[in-house]
């Protein structure tokens, strides 16, 4: 996977995804956590924005109870 020609490393890559689903998903000084469903559209955008690895989200979807309690 190559994001503006730089290589990043597989483990940086679900590191990333994981990272970006807790940050929506707990609740945070400036906003309420976020449900499951709108952090998924948002990680869902990312993707096809090519920001993040959609290979790594769909399995992130496919697991997705078992991820949303990890992350929460």
């Amino acid at each position: 996977y190559h994001y503006h020609n730089v290589s990043i490393p597989f483990e940086a890559r679900i590191l990333t995804v994981a990272d970006i689903l807790q940050a929506l998903i707990q609740s945070r000084p400036y906003r309420d956590s976020l449900p499951l469903e709108k952090a998924l559209t948002i990680l869902e955008e990312m993707a096809q924005e090519g920001k993040i690895d959609g290979s790594i989200l769909a399995l992130m979807v496919k697991y997705q109870e078992t991820c949303y309690l990890l992350a929460k």
